[in-house]
């Protein structure tokens, strides 16, 4: 969870919105079949 804390912090620094949602989508997604 710590690594995707620290992933949102980075690419909303960065800014890069469609970037971020993309990322985002596939971690929500790692994590929803590890769980």
């Amino acid at each position: 969870m710590a690594e995707f804390l620290y992933i949102h912090k980075y690419l909303s620094f960065r800014g890069e919105r469609r970037v971020k949602n993309f990322l985002l989508f596939k971690i929500v997604i790692k994590y929803f079949i590890i769980f």
